[in-house]
């Protein structure tokens, strides 16, 4: 029995020592500090759509320790204490792993959410289409040229229609297909234009090559028109424009129109989507310019909650482009103005309103204002009798006066501006061809 105790005891002992060792090499590894912590390799995601949670699988980091010496170790590894973000919001955010003392930070998107672009190539017998996935709010990339036995690849288009090509800068907003575009090699070609036949948008014709003697498609999308339906396509003369004849010259295409409105209507043309560029007026204290001209305020009545200030200097003006279906002469402009701070008078000679040029006159105005009360949004200027032209009009408020106020950096009078209100038989939109209306002002 005794040699099995001291069996027993020896044992013990070696188990003992190793434990002992262990915990000595235990501490001498403790004692290896960390340097420096970087990414090695970025985790599979980096991509999240709103609500999704975070993974760091397949990221790994480079360990360099005060030895020297390094180690790749995964981050999803017990020694990394990760940050993970808020994935409630769409934005980049941060990630950071620390390993010991050292930590790194890396990037990834959560996004609205995703969308699918797909290239269709556009051709009976084409392969399957690609596509990407794009985040909403993306771009798209480019794909290289496609390849077509017999054909020359022109361009990828928005529209099967081909109004217009695909812009890659373009934020991807939803679901898109693209189409390509091809041109026979060796054939011959002439130019068929689509006429909407109006004045006031950018997109108003548009243009493509048709091989000689082929038919041109019907658009498969009708074109919109504000105050008007769509009735048929005709040619250069009026008449129904026939498909189903081959075209051998250049080809107008112009779009009919029924006229869906009748009697006197009023358009609203709010002054935050005029175009701001450029443009800058004495605050209270300061100034302001540009898109911070415009005030928001939603107990006032201004139509939108939307106003543009800061007018306090002769020669600032606002500009509102504008575009008419037909003539006039009986139009009525209304201008739907409220103050701050001080009251103000002025007429049109301290105020103007300029309609293609010709300054508009209109009875004295009074707006009662004091630093504490902005009164309610009115259409306290009102011009009757005005002429509009078919096409292009502009209608300008311009700061005409030099009454400083004392006490501010105001240098005249001048109203906040809510609006325009122009009564008329006549159909009007914003001019597009200035820029307007220039959403982009507030809708960032």
């Amino acid at each position: 029995m005794n040699w099995l105790k001291k069996f027993g005891s020896l044992c013990l002992a070696v188990v003992l020592s190793v434990c002992l060792l262990a915990q000595v090499g235990s501490a001498l590894a403790d004692d290896k500090k960390v340097t420096s912590v970087e990414v090695e390799t970025m985790p599979n995601k980096t991509v999240y759509v709103i609500g999704e949670e975070f993974s760091a699988e397949g990221g790994t980091l480079k360990v360099t320790y005060d030895d020297g010496t390094t180690e790749i170790v995964a981050m999803t590894d017990s020694s990394v204490k990760l940050s993970k973000p808020t994935m409630k919001t769409a934005n980049t955010k941060n990630v950071t792993a620390t390993v010991g003392k050292k930590r790194v930070v890396f990037k990834i998107e959560v996004v609205a959410g995703m969308c699918v672009v797909t290239f269709d190539l556009n051709y009976d017998g084409a392969p399957a289409a690609s596509t990407q996935e794009v985040s909403k709010g993306g771009t798209a990339s480019e794909p290289a040229a496609p390849a077509r036995d017999g054909y020359e690849f022109v361009a990828w288009y928005a529209d099967a229609d081909y109004t217009h090509t695909y812009d890659f800068a373009a934020p991807v907003t939803g679901d898109t297909t693209v189409y390509a575009f091809w041109k026979k090699v060796g054939a011959d070609f002439v130019t068929v234009t689509f006429d909407y036949d109006y004045y006031g948008v950018l997109l108003n014709q548009y243009s493509y090559p048709v091989e000689v003697g082929t038919q041109v498609k019907q658009p498969v999308a009708n074109p919109e028109r504000t105050g008007y339906a769509f009735d048929k396509w005709v040619d250069e003369n009026g008449s129904d424009f026939d498909f189903s004849q081959p075209i051998m010259a250049d080809t107008t295409i112009k779009a009919a129109w029924n006229k869906t409105v009748s009697g006197q209507n009023t358009y609203v043309f709010e002054a935050e989507d005029t175009d701001l560029t450029g443009k800058i007026g004495p605050s209270y204290s300061g100034s302001a310019q540009e898109e911070s001209m415009i005030i928001y305020n939603e107990s006032v009545g201004a139509s939108g909650n939307r106003m543009v200030g800061y007018l306090y200097a002769s020669g600032i003006s606002l500009e509102f482009y504008i575009a008419s279906d037909m003539d006039v002469d009986d139009a009525t402009i209304d201008v739907s103005i409220t103050g701050e701070f001080v009251t103000m008078s002025y007429d049109g000679n301290d105020y103007q309103v300029i309609v293609n040029g010709e300054a508009k006159s209109y009875p004295r105005v009074t707006i009662e204002a004091t630093q504490s009360s902005m009164p309610q949004c009115a259409d306290l200027i009102s011009i009757k009798g005005v002429h509009l032209n078919k096409g292009a009009n502009l209608i300008q408020l311009m700061t005409n006066n030099t009454n400083e106020v004392d006490g501010t950096t105001f240098k005249a009078y001048a109203p906040i501006v809510d609006c325009v209100k122009v009564t008329t038989e006549a159909v009007l939109i914003w001019d597009e061809n200035h820029n307007e209306p220039a959403t982009g002002n507030y809708q960032k």
